[in-house]
């Protein structure tokens, strides 16, 4: 078992080895390989793991011939977890409502394997008020489909944040007003 980590790289341990068909009594097993390889990179449960370099050891090892190769359904690759967080400014006028646009460049993703990432194509998030303000949270709600993959990157291969995302990026500026002074003249005339 091991978290996705872009290779097919396998490490065993000695419980990973069943020898069979040894006459009781006999003192024979195999010299166990601590490394082997998954049949693919990509995360997954029942996967092929083979083995090679196995040879007999034991007191009566000149007894017997074991495969040098081995191979097995035994493998696991858990999908490796990503984390999302909002950066940048998110900036406009306070005008009433909630509603605020971000953009890609408004999310960084962490936790991919070096070479892979993704992108966010999501644009609505929402501040915390409609209050004027600056450092105000902003709200993104994230699913699946608000993820596009690089060139190379599996997306299966992640535990992608899916729901809402916040951060203090939102600036909500006041609406700049001009003052209308009106003058009224009046000319008055003496009778």
């Amino acid at each position: 078992i091991k978290t996705y980590d872009g290779t097919t790289t396998a490490t065993l341990a000695a419980n990973n080895y069943a020898l069979s068909g040894a006459i009781t009594g006999d003192t024979v097993s195999t010299n166990a390989p601590t490394a082997g390889v998954y049949d693919n990179r990509n995360a997954g449960t029942g996967k092929i793991v083979t083995v090679t370099g196995l040879t007999p050891n034991g007191t009566d090892a000149g007894n017997y011939s074991v495969s040098s190769t081995v191979s097995g359904a035994i493998g696991r690759i858990d999908t490796r977890a990503i984390t999302a967080s909002l950066i940048g400014t998110v900036s406009r006028v306070a005008n009433g409502s909630t509603a605020a646009v971000i953009a890609p460049e408004n999310f960084s993703l962490s936790g991919f394997v070096a070479g892979e990432g993704a992108r966010v194509n999501q644009t609505v998030a929402e501040y915390a008020t409609a209050l004027a303000g600056t450092n105000l949270t902003v709200t993104a709600v994230l699913a699946l489909p608000n993820f596009d993959a690089n060139a190379g990157t599996v997306l299966s291969n992640y535990s992608l944040p899916v729901g809402p995302v916040s951060g203090p990026i939102g600036v909500l500026t006041t609406q700049s007003t001009a003052a209308q002074v009106t003058a009224i003249v009046a000319t008055v005339t003496v009778v």
